[in-house]
């Protein structure tokens, strides 16, 4: 899923079973090395997953592009305003920056622009190291450890157990910055607040639905961190939340005023008064063009992050602390001009780079 070059090809069943097939072509032609087979299919990363159902098994395979030259924060498809934000984040050199989603929601892609531009800064001043599951994406000026399953995580994959070892293994090399590709639970949430205590900037993905929702998610049962400790101005410094949408193709993309048709009634209703004031001039939804040489009828020119970054002030610090991350959300939109991923994505699609329906496919409703 690459975020400047990604085809957003989409199979029709037949084709899929095709390239199952190639892929364990490919595989058992390339042996059993990993790195033969990215080599072959030229990706850095191939990502194989499988379920057991009454019916068979289930096969989620996903492709990591090979590293792109430029990891600028300009290269997600941001506003002018988020791009600032996350440019005096990674000026931190100690605390706790969490970046929030579900899976599959493009953390991986955030965190690795963040250490990129962080390590960049930091230069041969400091080691930037990261801990993650699977290496997906290579970084630049970076050690990059992968995590090895041990007994807890034998046969289930790699457990929160793992994470916190392999974090302070991490940690006996003194790096600057530590980069956690997942918190899985109170071990790992443990170790990356003892990093960041110790004078260190920890970048860390935890599944959570937002980017204020991470502390309650941090502070919940399941990782045991205490409130006041999570929200304590040396420690957290910003939240970011991040969910992917697919870009449309410039070429065969049509304008929504052509199109409204194809919008059913009720987002129609809620992008009215927007319409009406001519804010969505320049909207356009997918085209349906087989022939069209980019998008190969897909409609899509690749994928891209929505985004919320969130940097603590006294104020939503105590918020955050006293009454959660619903009533910090509240204030961070209404007194900190927030821009939250429904924001984003407004924004996006008034200035045509996303269809409304894959916005709210990402993100939920834009309009609430």
């Amino acid at each position: 899923s690459g975020y400047s070059r990604d085809s957003g090809i989409s199979m029709t069943h037949e084709d899929g079973e095709a390239f199952v097939r190639a892929l364990a072509d490919a595989a058992s032609r390339a042996g059993s090395s990993g790195r033969d087979l990215a080599a072959r299919l030229g990706v850095h990363t191939v990502s194989v997953s499988s379920s057991s159902t009454v019916s068979g098994s289930v096969v989620a395979v996903r492709l990591f592009p090979l590293p792109e030259d430029d990891l600028g924060f300009d290269t997600l498809g941001l506003l002018d305003a988020q791009i600032a934000d996350l440019s005096a984040i990674v000026a931190n050199r100690q605390g706790l920056c969490l970046v929030a989603g579900p899976s599959g929601s493009g953390h991986a892609r955030m965190l690795q622009v963040l250490v990129a531009e962080a390590a960049g800064l930091i230069g041969k001043r400091g080691v930037a190291m990261t801990v993650e599951e699977s290496v997906q994406h290579k970084i630049p000026n970076a050690v990059q450890k992968r995590v090895v399953a041990g007994k807890q995580g034998s046969g289930h994959g790699v457990s929160d157990r793992d994470f916190a070892d392999a974090i302070g293994e991490a940690m006996r090399v003194e790096p600057a910055i530590i980069m956690v590709s997942e918190v899985k639970g109170a071990s790992s949430a443990a170790q990356c607040m003892d990093a960041a205590q110790s004078g260190r900037m920890v970048y860390a993905y935890v599944n959570a639905t937002g980017a204020l929702e991470a502390v309650d998610r941090f502070a919940s049962d399941a990782f045991g961190v205490a409130r006041d400790t999570v929200c304590d101005s040396r420690v957290i410094k910003a939240l970011i939340g991040v969910r992917r949408v697919k870009r449309l193709c410039s070429d065969c993309s049509r304008p929504l005023s052509d199109a409204l048709g194809r919008v059913d009634d009720e987002l129609r209703h809620r992008l009215a008064y927007d319409l009406q004031r001519g804010a969505l001039g320049k909207a356009r939804v997918r085209g349906n063009a087989a022939d069209c040489p980019t998008c190969k009828g897909s409609g899509v020119a690749g994928v891209q992050i929505l985004a919320e970054v969130v940097r603590l002030d006294s104020a939503l610090r105590e918020i955050l602390c006293k009454q959660g991350g619903s009533a910090a959300r509240e204030h961070w939109m209404k007194h900190s001009s927030g821009i939250s991923m429904q924001a984003h994505a407004r924004a996006l699609v008034a200035q045509g780079e996303i269809d409304p329906r894959d916005a709210e496919d990402a993100v939920g409703l834009m309009y609430e």
